[in-house]
Order: structure tokens, then C-alpha cells, then sequence
């Protein structure tokens, strides 16, 4: 018998709730970091530009392995982000697939981000084209996916990349329960209503807003794989817009779960 831990609704708004959370504490970094920014931007313009490339690569790096898309271990992961992407510095037993396939994820989700540093530098909208052309990129080297159909059988489909999905990805535990995400027919148009509350909510704490459409772009899980590398994308972009450092989720604070659906 088949039961639902979690039952889709539609997405619900940033509540009052949500925005009376008392950030004051972490409001001083808010500054601080701004502050040091338009220093070394103004002292040692080269410093900044390294600073900004090591921490995209960093994300890249990290966003990867939390998605379960490959291991690496440390010593690897501190030279790519300091030297770059390159085949050369990887080892075969310091990852768990082949090297050059490692480097050519890497280089797909640092091109994510950096369309998402394009997109504040030039002032751009979040828009449906934005998002699809952060699955597409994302997504480029990976060609198929798993599906879940209303019985709970998996079974293995093309991944079409920058296009919502057309069928359920509703992941299930072993024991049988399914946490549902949003069906289909309605992932256009909520992605629609987040993505006009989402330009509601600008003069509210970026933080807050932040969290707010990770969670309900998730629970949307609008594409059929690569959910939570554009959820975190579009995380970043909304923090990079409100001039703050993006979300970088170090292996050792991943939580693990009895399930995963990326």
C-alpha cells in the first residue's frame, strides 16, 4: 500500500511569521562583509576578482557533492578551487568517477553561477528564461533521469534540460512513503506566482527571502532532475543581489536523509 508522508499544496506566500523572525544578530555581518568588500574592491581590485573566483569555484565544488553527484576528497577540492578546473590536478582515488568527467560537472556548475553573477551585474530579472537557462547549463552532460509514476515504479527517462517536467518525481522510501511534489500540470504556473512574489518581497530581509523561495522552489520541483542545483542558484542570485556572500553548504553540514531526489 502506497501512503503519503507529504501531500503537495499550492505555494504559500512569505507569512508574517516569516518576516517577524528577529535577524538583528547576523545583521552586523550583513555590514561587516560589505564594508570589506568596497575596501579590497577600492585597495586591491585583484584580491577581490580572486576572492570572487575561488568562491564560485568553491560553490561549484561543493553543490556537486551535496547533490551526491560525485565525492572528492579535501586535498583535490583545495587545489581545483585555488588552480581551476583542470583534469590534471585530479587523481582517479580522489574521486569516486572518472576525472574527466568531474571536471566537465565542475565546469558546468561554475557556468551556472556565473550566468547568476551575469544576471546581477547587468541588473536582470529572475524570469522563467532565467531559470530554464540555469537547468539547461546545469544539466548539459547529463542525458537521463528517474522518474516516479502515481504507483510508486521507478523507470528511467530522457532529461530534457531547460523544460519542466512531464512526469511525477516524487521520491519514496524504502518502506514505501512518498513525499509528494507539486503535479505537472500546475509547475508552470507556480513558478509563475513565485516568481511574482518573489519581486514583491525586495525590501524584505534577503536572508529570509532567500530561504523562503529555496524552500517553495523545491517543493515545486519543477524539473524532472537538477532541482536542487537551480534552487540553490536562484538562492545565490537572490543573495548576491542584496550585495552578500552566496550560500555555500560545506559537505559536513550536509544532513542525511532516509531519502534523496535531486
Amino acid at each position: 500500500m502506497i501512503t503519503r508522508e507529504y501531500r503537495w499544496k499550492p505555494l504559500e506566500s512569505l507569512s508574517e511569521a516569516d518576516r517577524s523572525i528577529d535577524l538583528a544578530a547576523i545583521q552586523p555581518l550583513y555590514d561587516s562583509w560589505r564594508a570589506a568588500k568596497q575596501r579590497l574592491k577600492q585597495s586591491s581590485p585583484e584580491h577581490l576578482e580572486r576572492f570572487t573566483t575561488q568562491l564560485i569555484r568553491r560553490l561549484s565544488v561543493e553543490t556537486g557533492i551535496l547533490e551526491r553527484l560525485y565525492d572528492l576528497d579535501r586535498g583535490t577540492t583545495e587545489a581545483l578551487v585555488t588552480s581551476g578546473f583542470i583534469e590534471d590536478l585530479v587523481t582517479r582515488s580522489s574521486t569516486d568517477i572518472e576525472p574527466s568527467r568531474l571536471i566537465t560537472l565542475l565546469r558546468d556548475q561554475e557556468a551556472a553561477i556565473q550566468l547568476v553573477v551575469d544576471c546581477v551585474t547587468h541588473r536582470r530579472d529572475v524570469t522563467k528564461g532565467v531559470i530554464h537557462e540555469l537547468h539547461t547549463i546545469l544539466t548539459r552532460h547529463q542525458d537521463t533521469t528517474i522518474a516516479v509514476d502515481q504507483f510508486g515504479k521507478r523507470f528511467e527517462i530522457p532529461l530534457a534540460k531547460g523544460v519542466f517536467k512531464k512526469q511525477p518525481n516524487n521520491p519514496s522510501r524504502p518502506d514505501g512513503v512518498i513525499h509528494e511534489y507539486c503535479p505537472p500540470e500546475h509547475v508552470d504556473s507556480e513558478i509563475e506566482r513565485l516568481l511574482s512574489l518573489l519581486a514583491e518581497y525586495k525590501g524584505d530581509d534577503p536572508v529570509i527571502v532567500a530561504a523562503w523561495a529555496h524552500h517553495r522552489f523545491t517543493q515545486i520541483h519543477p524539473y524532472q532532475d537538477g532541482n536542487g542545483r537551480v534552487a540553490r542558484a536562484l538562492t545565490t542570485l537572490i543573495l548576491l543581489q542584496a550585495d552578500l556572500l552566496p550560500l555555500v553548504i560545506d559537505r559536513d553540514l550536509r544532513t542525511e536523509c532516509a531519502f534523496h531526489a535531486s
